[in-house]
């Protein structure tokens, strides 16, 4: 069985979280059942959320059908894409004033069609997807368990099953079990192969550089085994005749529904009531 992880990074281009995204691809594929593919958000023009709800499916379209966001017209829909297609999603998130950066936060803010508050056919499309998170601070605990906590938030709120850092294969010293964690003091603020080297490193031994790549391909090889794991599991449950559970969806609702909308849709199959009108 092959599953496909894609991992995202929200740093600069070829930047440490580049780099640590990219190790914990590497890890993913030495288990020969994961297929990675990288994408930066640096270059990606991705607006904040509006909170205009039409995403929701009850004002306009049916979402994964034709978009997932109608306010903006920028880079969100090939990301959203990309996501969709994958078994694992392997996030990496520089450190910003002790938190993620922006851009990184625009795209959660714009995935609230796929929570289970959306009425149309992009909730809960993200469920059962393997999730992996990496934080990249400049120095020791600065910011890097409040920026984790971000993306597994984000992940566990779109129905993801959140992966930890396991050490596995060659995992120790790994620099957290939870998280993919790095420390770019002890490599004078880069990650790269030159970082494990004695001669690069500001400290005795570059532990702080190897630990965060060991933690890296951690994250990498469990994302791609749960994902295995998942795909293989639901596959086998349908076959006996066992779905998942379906996404809640609301019942009724008493808000004016639009035309064409997939909320429409739903009422017209009676899955949603309109109070006050049955």
């Amino acid at each position: 069985m092959r599953v496909k992880i894609l991992g995202i990074s929200a740093g600069r281009k070829n930047g440490n979280t580049d780099y640590l995204v990219k190790e914990s691809l590497k890890g993913a594929e030495d288990l020969e059942i994961g297929k990675g593919s990288f994408l930066n958000l640096s270059n990606k023009k991705i607006n904040g959320c509006i909170a205009c709800h039409k995403c929701f499916g009850h004002e306009k379209g049916w979402g994964v059908r034709d978009r997932i966001c109608y306010a903006h017209d920028d880079d969100l829909e090939p990301i959203i894409k990309a996501i969709l297609e994958v078994e694992g999603i392997i996030m990496g998130a520089p450190v910003y004033v002790f938190g993620i950066p922006s851009k990184l936060r625009a795209l959660m803010e714009r995935t609230g069609a796929f929570t289970a508050n959306g009425m149309n056919e992009a909730a809960g499309r993200l469920r059962h997807k393997s999730f992996g998170g990496i934080a990249v601070a400049a120095g020791r605990r600065a910011g890097q368990d409040q920026a984790a906590g971000e993306l597994l938030n984000w992940a566990l709120c779109m129905g993801m099953t959140v992966v930890p850092a396991f050490p596995t294969e060659n995992g120790l010293p790994a620099s957290s079990v939870h998280v993919a964690s790095a420390d770019c003091v002890e490599a004078k603020w880069y990650l790269s192969k030159r970082a494990t080297r004695k001669e690069h490193s500001v400290m005795p031994f570059p532990l702080g550089a190897i630990s965060a790549i060991k933690s890296a391909q951690n994250i990498g090889r469990n994302v791609a085994f749960h994902a295995a794991i998942i795909k293989s599991g639901l596959d086998g449950l349908r076959i006996e005749g066992l779905p998942p559970p379906a996404t809640a969806r609301f019942r009724s609702f008493s808000g004016k529904i639009k035309k064409g909308s997939y909320l429409q849709d739903l009422v017209r199959q009676g899955l949603v009531k309109i109070p006050g009108k049955y």
